[in-house]
């Protein structure tokens, strides 16, 4: 007997495209903004902004907390902040003045680089190569580690940030505060990078991926760029998350 197909997890655009909208205030002014699906599923929405002269790049990778492996909780943020620093790109950065900023909310992860609006085409390279093309290596593994277990640690000391987590859940249902320090520092501790790089290539796809931009650029010379830069980027089968405890339990 053939077995039985499974179902791929089924990216939800409405919802990431409205996390884009607002996890990039500047996308809330000026225009409609302009949205594309390229041929290998990565979706892009970009809105100009006369009234600024930086723009913001932001991908939303559709990776939530129920596609963390049951023993790795916390796998998803170390991942992300390994790809924020940046390892690999940093000449380029600091050339450019630009600094990688990792997001962590309940339905996806994000990554962020800002830059002055004439160097778009840098910044949607850099975007790139940090996004699809990163360097895994155990030194950025351990720069992550560290400083995710030492804000895990912290977190269970400051019982504060449980009630504001609370408070941006309410006020930005869906979004979450941005927070990355979800997660067990003892499961943390123990990833390797083998699993790191497992769980990336599992999930950072760009058919799982839209990519925000913003600020003083022309929109369709931005998605003219991403297509570019990220059109030929292979899709890959979207993972399925593991099913939800039994209430209860």
């Amino acid at each position: 007997m053939a077995p039985e197909r499974r179902r791929p997890h089924r990216l939800h655009v409405a919802l990431l495209a409205a996390m884009v909208l607002a996890a990039t205030p500047v996308l809330a002014q000026g225009p409609e903004p302009m949205k594309q699906r390229l041929p290998n599923g990565l979706r892009v929405v970009a809105q100009g902004n006369d009234y600024t002269a930086t723009v913001v790049l932001t991908a939303l990778v559709r990776v939530t907390a129920l596609h963390e492996p049951r023993d790795a909780g916390g796998i998803r943020q170390l991942t992300q902040m390994v790809l924020a620093t940046g390892e690999g790109c940093q000449e380029e950065l600091l050339a450019a003045a630009m600094r990688p900023e990792a997001q962590v909310a309940p339905d996806f992860v994000g990554l962020s680089v800002a830059a002055p609006a004439e160097s778009l085409e840098a910044a949607t390279r850099l975007l790139r190569r940090l996004l699809f093309r990163p360097t895994l290596s155990e030194q950025s593994l351990e720069l992550a580690r560290a400083e995710l277990v030492r804000n895990l640690t912290a977190r269970d000391e400051v019982p504060t940030t449980f009630a504001l987590d609370r408070l941006a859940e309410t006020l930005y249902p869906g979004v979450g505060s941005g927070d990355t320090t979800a997660g067990d520092p003892v499961e943390v501790g123990a990833v390797g990078l083998s699993e790191v790089r497992s769980f990336y290539g599992r999930h950072y796809l760009p058919n799982a991926t839209v990519i925000g931009i913003s600020g003083g650029v022309d929109a369709q010379e931005a998605v003219t760029l991403v297509a570019r830069e990220m059109g030929q980027v292979l899709p890959g089968s979207l993972p399925e998350q593991r099913p939800e405890p039994p209430a209860g339990r």
